[in-house]
């Protein structure tokens, strides 16, 4: 069940994953997933983390810290306002790529410089390539920061991505659970409600809304699918701490359960 993992996106709902990582330590302390890491939007920090081996208290400092809209979302202007067809979005990525190098760098980790290669495990991000018109998984020699953006640059709010010379943006557009696109066998942590696919063709705003509040059961009720299952926080929501600790004492203990319940059945 743990020789590979994946953590899906949610944007500031991304706090739920460390609940979960609360109850992976104690499932599986090594931290050691041979046959790959991988992650979706904020699910790709969590991925890092899990990479890197960080202590539950580092990987909640990050959440207590620096998981505000502030840190994901840029000030938005009159200027962007008004260039948004024309940059097919209203912010770039800027924010939100120095947001997570920052928060590594007080755990001592410097992913400014670094590869997908470079990490110490296996590491795959998720995104849209809308020039191929598929999911793709980012590794190699990407450097972290440019596969971070393009994993997770939500359509119309982000100005879309580059990278050799395709065209990326968040994974959900195509992926609206990462079952869908890691092997069969991998553990998946996913905590997005989404229940049809994102694009930058949705009908409406109500469309993005009740699409991002509602869930599709059927397709993330996968044996190895952890399906963290939380009503009380929006895609985009600054929380108190308390409020913080809450949603991730609960995730943990959703989280325990499903460990307990796939290791037993393994085991029979």
């Amino acid at each position: 069940m743990l020789r590979s993992i994946a953590f899906g996106g949610g944007g500031t709902r991304g706090i739920l994953h460390a609940g979960a990582y609360r109850a992976l330590l104690e499932t599986k302390p090594d931290l050691t997933f041979p046959d790959g890491i991988y992650g979706c939007s904020i699910g790709c920090v969590a991925a890092l983390a899990v990479a890197y081996r960080l202590s539950l208290e580092q990987l909640e400092h990050i959440c207590y810290t620096h998981v505000f809209v502030r840190g994901i979302v840029d000030k938005i202007t009159i200027d962007d306002v008004q260039s948004l067809f024309e940059k097919r979005g209203l912010i770039t990525m800027e924010c939100y790529m120095n947001t997570v190098a920052t928060a590594f760098e007080e755990c001592g980790i410097d992913i400014r410089t670094k590869t997908m290669d470079d990490l110490p495990q296996k590491v795959f991000f998720i995104s849209s390539n809308m020039t191929t018109g598929r999911a793709s998984l980012l590794t190699g020699k990407i450097p972290i920061l440019k596969a971070l953006a393009c994993s997770a640059c939500i359509p119309l709010l982000c100005v879309p991505e580059e990278l050799n010379g395709d065209i990326h943006l968040d994974g959900a557009v195509f992926t609206r659970c990462v079952s869908e696109v890691v092997p069969p066998e991998t553990t998946v942590v996913h905590i997005s409600r989404i229940d049809t696919t994102i694009t930058p063709w949705t009908g409406s705003l109500t469309d993005i809304l009740m699409s991002a509040m509602r869930g599709r059961r059927s397709i993330y009720m996968k044996p190895n699918t952890l399906r963290i299952d939380n009503r009380t926080i929006t895609f985009l929501e600054d929380l108190t701490d308390e409020q913080k600790k809450v949603a991730m004492d609960d995730a943990y203990s959703q989280a325990r359960a499903f460990f307990a319940k796939r290791l037993a059945e393994e085991l029979k």
